[in-house]
Order: structure tokens, then C-alpha cells, then sequence
């Protein structure tokens, strides 16, 4: 079983601060031989960057990209998620896969920020391993490790909040004081 990164894996690319959308970080183009089924029962994952991947990442989404295109499609179904525990941690995502002897599939990992990051901050993450079985009991031999993915930069920082208070009766009515806050 070969491993390696799809046609369609993204780019390294910015994100705005806030933008909490599942994003593509890495599609992966699996290849079967011709000697049986494999089931690829998980991956495992190793998260970089400078930004702290417990806090910043809410969500690691594994699909199976169906239209081999890249992008989360109507069809794609989602095969495993997890989310890292701290920072440049490994996550084992269970997806257990089965792929048929002689054929190639795609699969596309995504990530889905918090609101808990900075401007300048990067992330990105290493397919390490892989665990795969076969139904008769064969050993299976991987090959494509380590693949990279995009690197994600967090531009933009969250909005400034402004405080104001008034004294005076006029503008808060009975209280003798109020407070309020916008973001600007």
C-alpha cells in the first residue's frame, strides 16, 4: 500500500483570524496493490508550528475525498476526527478505511481553527504512520512516510473591544452610573 500526497493538496495560505471554517491541509492519495484488500484502520498525525495546535485547532476532520478533488464536496464523507491534547502533539485518527485490491482512493485532511490564536501564528502537521490490516492476516507493507502538510498563517488579530461609562442621569436614566462595551 503506497501512500502519498494527492494532486490536490493545498497550498500553504493564510487564514484570517475568526475564519473557523474546515479548511484542506493536505489530500492524500492511497494506492492498492494487487494482492488483496487493505483496511487502513488509522493515521497518525504530528502537529508544528508556532502556534499552540491544543488551543488553536478545534477540530481535525479526515474525509474521504470522493471526487479525488481536494475540497470537502457533497459527496465526501467524513472518515475519522480527533483533536490534539497539546501542543506539537501526535493524534491517532481512527478511520478504518477499507480499500479494495488494485485501486487508489483520496482522502483529505482538515483542519477547523478556534478563536484562540494570534496574528503571525503557523500550523501545520506530518502524516508519520499509518496503521493497516489485512483479512487474511498478512503483513502489509507501507510505503510514502513522511508526507507534509500546507502550512496554515493566522493573519489578523481579534477586534478591539472599547469600554465607555457615563455618570449622569440623562444618558442611564435612574442608575447613577453606567458601563458598556462595542467592538470596534
Amino acid at each position: 500500500i503506497a501512500f502519498s500526497l494527492g494532486g490536490n493538496t493545498s497550498a500553504s495560505h493564510t487564514t484570517n483570524w475568526g475564519d473557523n471554517n474546515n479548511s484542506g491541509m493536505m489530500q492524500i492519495k492511497v494506492e492498492v496493490g494487487s494482492e488483496e484488500d487493505v483496511t487502513i484502520n488509522s493515521i497518525d498525525l504530528r502537529a508544528f508550528g508556532t502556534g499552540n495546535d491544543k488551543d488553536g485547532i478545534s477540530l481535525v476532520s479526515v474525509y474521504t475525498d470522493v471526487e479525488s478533488d481536494g475540497k470537502i464536496g457533497l459527496d465526501d464523507k467524513i472518515s475519522g476526527i480527533d483533536k490534539f491534547n497539546s501542543d506539537d502533539s501526535i493524534i491517532n485518527v481512527g478511520i478504518n478505511q477499507v480499500i479494495p485490491l488494485n485501486t487508489t482512493k483520496y482522502f483529505l485532511i482538515t483542519y477547523k481553527m478556534s478563536n484562540k490564536t494570534s496574528d503571525g501564528q503557523t500550523y501545520y502537521f506530518e502524516l508519520t504512520s499509518t496503521k493497516v490490516s489485512a483479512a487474511s492476516g498478512k503483513k502489509i507493507t507501507t510505503s510514502g512516510f513522511i508526507l507534509k502538510s500546507a502550512t496554515k498563517t493566522i493573519s489578523g488579530s481579534p477586534p478591539a473591544i472599547v469600554c465607555s461609562s457615563y455618570t449622569d442621569n440623562a444618558t442611564c436614566g435612574a442608575q447613577s452610573s453606567c458601563n458598556w462595551c462595542q467592538i470596534e
